[in-house]
């Protein structure tokens, strides 16, 4: 079928016939848009009690004083951290706690005492070794090395000494 406009009754003129049929059916649309229903078919208006929730409208503000006192907190956050100029304050102050720490303060005090006890009979001890034939025998092996050596033992020492040094 042609996509032409078919008027309903004859016309002379097609396309003056649509331009009249289009601004009668604009006209139409306005009229019914405007008009009003005949029946009322709204409910009722609740009741003004129902209408106002004074419940929800306290737990309102009390959210909004919530979030007002957090906005605070926060700001004041913010404002210290601007302020610290990045130092650190994460430091994390512990007490050292322990259930055990008086035995093992009493063990540690038992153990110093031990000590003390062992240091004064290792005092007391005697040597069993003979100390003055193993010296006089030291002097004699001193006596030959240095005589034997090409070149006098202080001297090698010194020379290590300035080599370990740099060279200087």
């Amino acid at each position: 079928m042609s996509r032409d406009y078919q008027p309903i009754l004859p016309a002379a003129s097609r396309y003056l016939q649509e331009k009249w049929d289009k601004a009668a059916y604009r006209q139409h649309r306005s009229k019914v848009d405007l008009a009003s229903p005949a029946v009322d078919t709204q409910g009722l208006q609740p009741p003004s009690h129902l209408q106002l929730n004074l419940k929800r409208m306290q737990l309102d503000r009390e959210r909004q004083a919530i979030r007002e006192r957090d906005d605070c907190i926060r700001l004041a956050r913010l404002v210290a951290i601007v302020q610290s100029r990045g130092r650190v304050d994460n430091w994390n102050s512990y007490s050292i706690c322990s259930l055990s720490s008086e035995r093992r303060r009493r063990e540690l005090a038992q153990i110093g005492v031990e000590n003390q006890r062992l240091m004064g009979r290792l005092r007391q001890q005697q040597s069993e070794y003979a100390r003055e034939p193993w010296e006089r025998h030291w002097e004699r092996v001193e006596l030959i090395r240095n005589s034997i050596a090409r070149y006098p033992r202080g001297m090698r020492a010194v020379q290590f000494s300035v080599i370990e040094l740099g060279g200087q």
